[in-house]
């Protein structure tokens, strides 16, 4: 229905919000992660920082993510 669309295009609106309010090391392996479906593994290599710190700035994007998308859940 176009009421769904409309709330859909709402929630995808502010998805990217929240993606571009991140911080820039934090926005880039979300993108390279979720939306690139890049691994772990592949992220670390082309951004020449250990996995670890991967791992790391994954867990706190999405917890901050979390933060301010939990209207949405």
């Amino acid at each position: 229905s176009i009421e769904n669309t409309f709330i859909q295009k709402q929630r995808r609106k502010k998805i990217i919000n929240a993606i571009d309010s991140l911080k820039p090391k934090f926005k880039e392996v979300i993108i390279m992660y979720e939306i690139q479906d890049m691994s772990y593994e592949e992220i670390s290599e082309k951004l020449k920082v250990p996995l670890g710190t991967i791992r790391s700035r994954l867990f706190n994007a999405r917890k901050e993510l979390s933060e301010k998308l939990q209207d949405l859940i």
